[in-house]
């Protein structure tokens, strides 16, 4: 059940890049990407690029995700969270420190699958968040 659990900064992200675009976008995913990076100690910028990547995807389409319903935007966030661990298995596999890594493929594909099953919630929780101190 452990690998289940997804990537909390990446889903706050995910919200606010989609509900205020005009302040939440690459440059703030890049500094939480960084963040994350030297607090983990991996090698620095790869949470980064993968933030940015999906960051941008999400600001080239976020009138389209915000109008989904909300199973239909979980879907969607599903599969940006695909590519986010994508992205970080394909740069932890080109470190030289991945060499000695043990990490398994499900590491990196099954917190997507948590990440579905927690956005409906979460998006709720955040929007509750958002309206109730007026964040525009």
């Amino acid at each position: 059940m452990q690998n289940f659990i997804p990537d909390w900064p990446i889903l706050v992200l995910i919200y606010w890049t989609l509900a205020i675009p005009h302040r939440v976008g690459m440059v703030s995913a890049f500094v939480i990407g960084i963040f994350i990076d030297s607090a983990s100690g991996v090698v620095l910028g790869q949470n980064a690029l993968s933030m940015v990547v999906v960051s941008y995807l999400i600001l080239s389409f976020y009138q389209r995700i915000r109008i989904s319903p909300t199973f239909q935007q979980a879907l969607t966030i599903m599969g940006l969270l695909f590519l986010y661990y994508l992205l970080l298995f394909w740069f932890d596999r080109l470190t030289i420190s991945s060499v000695q890594s043990d990490r398994d493929v499900k590491e990196f594909l099954l917190p997507p699958v948590g990440g579905f099953i927690i956005w409906p919630w979460l998006f709720y929780f955040l929007r509750a968040i958002r309206r109730r101190y007026s964040i525009k």
